[in-house]
């Protein structure tokens, strides 16, 4: 599998190689286990599956507040690499890839990585962003992994792509659309996972584990992904004027 030479692939010793695999693709480190709680608890629980993480960004401007206070920038990315490490140790992931890519990056370098992770692991389930995120990285994340799917031209779709919400701020999302996660039943586990991120839990960031999510099994380009976000939001504001004009 070709990849940016800058790429840094991480197998934990506790991987698991189940066939079935679940990719999760993210903008930064710390929402892997946000967005793909789901897929790892999956993955562990059945022996025939594995999870597999994609961070695409390399890490930068990582705080150094609370108890880090006198660590420097180069020092707090490597805590924070560290730390993943340990997530996925615990997951028992298959593996992680830290694509290190750039803001600045065109985005056909980071479709490319994408289309090849793809090709290679062939995933079951694709977890990444909602469209619905205020951050507008984390939505190019999304249209990026849209665009890399189309692109593959193999005998091959995922059997799911689902676009999960970090703020699980979609709950007026039709219900054909809308699916709830599975993470309550072992919910324990998932943040113990995401406890591991000391340097993100002293500079009070959310780590809070994504409930809902959004499928986006059958979108097929950015315009279908446009157009279904329109529907859903036209389909949302009818209802609400429903309401509103409804008589006692």
């Amino acid at each position: 599998m070709s990849l940016n030479e800058n790429t840094i692939k991480y197998v934990p010793t506790s991987a698991k190689t189940g066939a079935l695999i679940s990719l999760c693709i993210a903008e930064q480190i710390t929402d892997i286990e946000r967005l793909g709680a789901d897929g790892i608890i999956d993955s562990l629980y059945n022996p025939n599956k594995s999870f597999v993480g994609v961070i695409t960004m390399a890490p930068s401007n990582i705080k150094n507040g609370g108890l880090y206070s006198l660590y420097n920038p180069e020092d707090m990315i490597s805590i924070r690499l560290t730390e993943q490490q340990k997530a996925a140790n615990i997951g028992s992931y298959n593996s992680t890839y830290i694509l290190n890519h750039k803001n600045s990056d065109e985005d056909e370098e980071i479709i490319d990585d994408y289309v090849n992770l793809i090709k290679a692991y062939k995933p079951e389930t694709i977890y990444t962003y909602s469209p619905f995120e205020e951050n507008e990285s984390k939505v190019r994340i999304l249209k990026l992994v849209i665009t890399a799917i189309s692109r593959i031209v193999d005998d091959y779709h995922p059997n799911l792509v689902l676009g999960v919400s970090l703020d699980n701020n979609i709950t007026f999302v039709s219900n054909d659309k809308l699916v709830k996660l599975g993470i309550n039943k072992k919910i324990d586990f998932v943040n113990s996972m995401l406890s591991v991120y000391d340097s993100a839990k002293e500079n009070n960031e959310d780590l809070t584990p994504s409930t809902l999510a959004i499928n986006l099994s059958d979108i097929e380009s950015v315009e279908d992904l446009t157009n279904l976000v329109t529907n859903l939001i036209d389909d949302y504001k009818i209802k609400i004027l429903k309401n509103i004009n409804t008589e006692d």
